[in-house]
C-alpha cells in the first residue's frame, strides 16, 4: 500500500512539474513577444471578436459576376469574415466598398455606342447588365454588355460577356467573322472605358478616427475563371 501511495505521489509531482514548466514557457514567450519578439506561438488562439486585420497589404477585389468583394492577404483571396476589415490604417466596411465598386463599374459611359460595318451591319450598345436575369435557357449576368446588331430588317439581340465571348439570346442567328470582331471591339472598349477613371474607396482612418477616401485605378483581371476589379489602396492617383 505504501509503495502504491508513494508511486502516486511521484506521478503527481511529475505532472505538477510539467504544468509548471509549461506555464513558465508561456510567460517567457509572452514577455518576449511584448518586447518586440516575432513569435507565432499564440497565432492559434481565438481572436474573441476582434476585427480582421491585414498588415502590409491593402488590396481589394470585386467579383463582378457574383457581386462580391474580397481581400488579398498576400498569398490568396479571402472572403470578409466580418462586416469590417482593417488594412493597415484603413478600416473598410464591406457594404460601403461593394457600393463603391458597383457605382464605379456600372456608371454611365460616354464612349462610342454605335459601329457600322462594311457589309451594312449596324452594331449598337444598349446598356451594361447590373443584375442576373433570365431563365435557365437564357441567362445574362452582371457585367455583360447588352447589344444588338441590325442588317436590313433583321435585328439580333445579344450580350458580350466579360471574357469577350458572344451570347446570342435567340440562339438562331449566325454571325460572320466581321460581325463578331465588330461586336467585341465596340462592346469591349465601351465596357472597359470605365477603367479610364479613378474609383473612390471610402474608409475610416483608425489613426485619427476620421472618415476618408482614396482615389485609385482599377484593373480588370481574370482569377480562376472569374473577372475581378482589383485595386491597391496604397496607390492613390489623380488619373488612370
Amino acid at each position: 500500500m505504501m509503495n502504491k501511495k508513494g508511486q502516486g505521489l511521484e506521478v503527481g509531482k511529475m505532472i505538477g512539474l510539467v504544468i509548471a514548466v509549461f506555464v513558465l514557457v508561456i510567460i517567457a514567450l509572452g514577455i518576449y513577444s511584448f518586447y518586440g519578439g516575432q513569435s507565432k506561438f499564440f497565432d492559434f488562439l481565438p481572436s474573441f471578436g476582434e476585427k480582421e486585420k491585414i498588415e502590409g497589404v491593402q488590396v481589394l477585389g470585386y467579383d463582378i459576376t457574383n457581386d462580391k468583394v474580397q481581400y488579398y492577404d498576400g498569398s490568396s483571396w479571402r472572403d470578409f469574415k466580418e462586416s469590417k476589415l482593417v488594412l493597415d490604417n484603413k478600416e473598410v466596411v464591406y457594404s460601403d466598398v461593394r457600393e463603391n465598386f458597383r457605382n464605379y463599374f456600372f456608371q454611365p459611359r460616354t464612349a462610342e455606342i454605335r459601329k457600322n460595318l462594311a457589309d451594312g451591319t449596324s452594331i449598337l450598345v444598349l446598356n451594361i447588365i447590373r443584375e442576373k436575369s433570365g431563365s435557365d435557357s437564357s441567362i445574362v449576368y452582371p457585367g455583360e454588355v447588352s447589344m444588338s446588331i441590325t442588317k436590313g430588317n433583321d435585328v439580333t439581340q445579344l450580350s458580350l460577356r466579360l471574357d469577350n465571348s458572344i451570347y446570342i439570346l435567340d440562339k438562331k442567328s449566325l454571325l460572320t467573322a466581321e460581325q463578331s470582331n465588330g461586336i467585341k471591339d465596340l462592346g469591349g472598349s465601351w465596357r472597359d472605358s470605365a477603367l479610364k477613371s479613378q474609383i473612390i474607396i471610402n474608409y475610416q482612418n483608425i489613426e485619427n478616427d476620421l472618415k476618408e477616401s482614396v482615389s485609385v485605378c482599377a484593373t480588370k483581371v481574370s482569377i480562376q475563371s472569374r473577372y475581378y476589379l482589383v485595386v491597391d489602396l496604397t496607390k492613390g492617383t489623380t488619373s488612370c
